[in-house]
């Protein structure tokens, strides 16, 4: 926390359907997309054991990861419009990625992932 959250140049941006993460909470996400899977497989492996991070973000538009239809996206963790997720997020360290059944419906993981605050230089004063 504080001045022991790692800088890091860029992030993974993961938007957000239903609810958002908040620091200090663990939680699990599960994704759909199987490159979005592969790239936070292969950052988690490649990152000669050091935590990985991501930043998260909440959906503006469609937010429930429904239409107004109520057809679900098929990938809500994918960003079309830069405009549909909100631009202030939360720095999450992802703990671990466990792959979903070969039997689901659709390829999916879950993602248990540790939110952290944000280190206090990187705040922004009104």
């Amino acid at each position: 926390f504080g001045e022991d959250v790692p800088r890091v140049p860029h992030t993974y941006a993961l938007p957000l359907v239903s609810k958002p993460l908040f620091p200090g909470l663990i939680t699990s996400v599960t994704l759909t997309d199987e490159a979005t899977i592969e790239a936070f497989e292969n950052m988690t492996e490649n990152n000669k054991g050091q935590p990985a991070f991501i930043s998260t973000f909440l959906r503006k538009n469609l937010a429930t990861g429904v239409t107004e239809g109520g057809v679900h996206l098929p990938t809500p963790e994918i960003i079309h419009d830069e405009n549909d997720i909100y631009h202030v997020g939360t720095f999450a360290q992802i703990q671990r990625i466990q792959r979903g059944s070969a039997s689901d419906e659709a390829s999916s993981s879950q993602s248990s992932a540790k939110t952290t605050p944000p280190h206090p230089s990187s705040s922004q004063s009104s």
